[in-house]
């Protein structure tokens, strides 16, 4: 997985030098001399991993893909995961997939600075593309669903 992930990151030139891509399956756990006892566990390994890695820019993809099926504990990996980056420094970017149109969790849009809403959506025989910027924070932004198109040369909107 981390391969593709890489080489669509690079038709669109997102990198000037290859990234480090790791998951909670990467983390060694004789790094760190014990075994996660649970998600949470996971989700302190993975903070104490990018710290050491002193991470400028870092994706989280996807909250989502936790599958945590208890909504508190839910939003309690939300908050940890969302604190321990700030706590970090990096420019972090948390993707989520939303199902009707609504958030994967209710807490994490509370506590993010911005909030990237991308859809598409069959018009005919055609498929279109759009983004709203829903939230961000200290960031004068224009309102309203916006045309999106990948091209090689990256992303265009109106």
């Amino acid at each position: 997985m981390s391969e593709k992930i890489l080489n669509q990151g690079e038709q669109f030139g997102f990198f000037s030098k290859k990234p480090v891509l790791i998951s909670a399956q990467d983390i060694r756990y004789d790094e760190v001399r014990r075994k996660p006892d649970d998600v949470m566990d996971k989700i302190k390994l993975v903070l104490e991993k990018l710290d050491k890695l002193k991470a400028k820019r870092i994706v989280i993809d996807s909250v989502s893909s936790m599958e945590i099926e208890n909504g508190i504990q839910a939003r309690i990996a939300a908050r940890k995961i969302i604190e321990g980056l700030n706590k970090i420094g990096a420019t972090s970017i948390i993707t989520g997939e939303a199902m009707n149109g609504e958030y994967p969790d209710e807490v994490t849009p509370f506590l993010v600075d911005g909030v990237v809403i991308l859809k598409k959506q069959a018009v005919g025989p055609e498929e279109t593309r759009s983004v709203i910027v829903a939230k961000m924070r200290e960031t004068n932004i224009s309102g309203g669903v916006h045309s999106l198109e990948f091209t090689k040369q990256g992303l265009k909107a109106d």
